[in-house]
């Protein structure tokens, strides 16, 4: 039974405080990225996977954000604005970013293949059994350049962060459970980007939920 009036509420208070929370543990977890100590004109995700609970143990269904740009210290440089309907309240929220749509959709796809169920905002609305649904938050950076980078070694840098968190039926910021965060640091050439390569590292980022790992891997070209 979908509770109307838990929905308006809900919808007003995650106006400002759902995606003003998912945004605000981005800017503390990011740190400066390493320098590979070898050549490294392979593309190579560099990820850091940090889990509090077992990927068994994650909700398959799942509400994702659209992705934000983010500057070399984490912080988001684009807002999410909620999609209104007259009679049911915020049915999703957008970015302004033609980008951010694309990267959304093929993460979106990429869950799919894996076995989870992707649902709407208003489904997250409507739960009515608290942490149910697994909230997935993304970011990614604009090309960076490598600083003091040796002959041989990328020249540029990508950084992507996934973040994964429940919440209860009221949507309160204040009793969610953050499950996981994957940071990832992806170094390539300049001179032969791969395609998509945000989605690409997002997208490995996100094979990790669940587990408590790093280390360094190569992205398809």
């Amino acid at each position: 039974m979908i509770h109307f009036r838990r929905i308006a509420t809900a919808a007003r208070q995650s106006r400002f405080l759902l995606p003003l929370a998912l945004c605000q543990v981005l800017a503390v977890s990011c740190a400066a990225p390493k320098q590979p100590e070898t050549a490294v004109l392979q593309t190579n995700l560099h990820y850091t996977a940090v889990s509090a609970v077992k990927r068994t143990s994650i909700p398959t269904r799942l509400y994702l954000f659209p992705p934000l740009l983010c500057d070399a210290k984490g912080k988001p440089k684009e807002a999410l604005t909620p999609i209104e309907d007259p009679q049911r309240g915020i049915v999703d929220w957008v970015s302004p970013s033609a980008k951010s749509k694309k990267v959304r959709r093929q993460l979106e796809d990429y869950f799919r293949s894996r076995g989870n169920r992707v649902v709407s905002f208003q489904d997250v609305l409507a739960a009515d059994e608290p942490h149910s649904i697994l909230i997935v938050s993304s970011f990614y950076s604009a090309p960076q350049d490598v600083k003091d980078r040796k002959p041989g070694q990328a020249d540029k840098y990508v950084l992507t962060m996934v973040k994964a968190s429940t919440f209860g039926v009221d949507l309160d910021p204040a009793k969610s459970r953050a499950l996981a965060s994957i940071d990832g640091v992806t170094f390539y050439d300049s001179t032969r980007k791969p395609a998509d390569l945000e989605s690409k590292s997002l997208q490995t980022g996100v094979s990790w939920l669940g587990e408590n790992v790093s280390g360094v891997t190569p992205l398809d070209p």
